[in-house]
Order: C-alpha cells, then structure tokens, then sequence
C-alpha cells in the first residue's frame, strides 16, 4: 500500500535555453541539482522518463513573480509550459515563487568558486534546488 508521502518531488527552473532540474530524496527533506534539460522539443518527453526512473510524485516549476509579486512576460511562457506539461503527465504539476532563487543561487556558486562563465550550466539546476529546498521546507 502506497503512502501519499512517499515518491519524490521534482522541480523545474524555466529558462529559454534550459530548464534546471533538481530531485528530492526519498523522504522529502533535501533537494539535489540534477543535470539541467537542454530546451528543444524533446523536453516533455525527458521530463515523463525522469518522472518514471525517480518515482516524482509531484512537480513544482518556479514562477518568477517580480518584487511586488506581480506576474511579468516570463511568467506567461512558464504557465503555457506549466499547462503543457499538466496536458502530458498524470502527477499534480505547482508553480511556485522563485523570485530569489536565482539570486542566492548564484551567490552560492560564487562563495564555492564558481565565477559567471563557470556558472553557466550550473546555475539552472542549482535554482532549481533553491526552488525545491524552499518548497520542501514550507511543507515539513
């Protein structure tokens, strides 16, 4: 018998290049970066096969709301591929506000030495880790 607190939650930083990825253990309580997506038309497809070899019982998609809280152009292209995505897979799929996780993301990757070059194909996944370490954290 499956308990409702067992799989694993998966969350997506949107971006037009690629989309950070980051998968919660077992329980629940931490999130790991996982290779980000390269954008292309393959991405609801490798999103369903991460879905199924990690048992993801939930997705949640960081919404980029500005200061105030208000949505922007981004926002609309993140809940077309929110809707997109709630079209293709049968586990519940949230927005969430990531309005800082860039910001400390990158912050992060410079206190371990990471200048902006070297940050590039890290940052999205690590975003993507702030977004699900937040959302993790709230629902403890």
């Amino acid at each position: 018998m499956s308990h409702s607190h067992e799989g694993r939650v998966m969350a997506l930083d949107y971006g037009e290049k690629r989309i950070g990825v980051a998968i919660s253990d077992g329980l629940g309580l931490t999130a790991q970066p996982r290779p980000f997506i390269k954008q292309s038309n393959q991405v609801v497809s490798t999103i369903q096969q991460l879905i199924k070899e990690n048992d993801i019982k939930e997705i949640i998609v960081g919404m980029p709301y500005n200061q105030e809280g208000k949505k922007n152009n981004k926002c609309l292209e993140i809940e077309n591929f929110i809707d997109n995505l709630k079209g293709n897979v049968s586990i519940p799929v949230i927005s969430y506000d990531e309005r800082y996780s860039t910001v400390a993301a990158s912050r992060q990757l410079q206190d371990l030495g990471y200048n902006q070059k070297k940050q590039r194909g890290k940052i999205d996944s690590m975003a993507a880790a702030f977004i699900l370490q937040g959302y993790l954290d709230k629902k403890k």
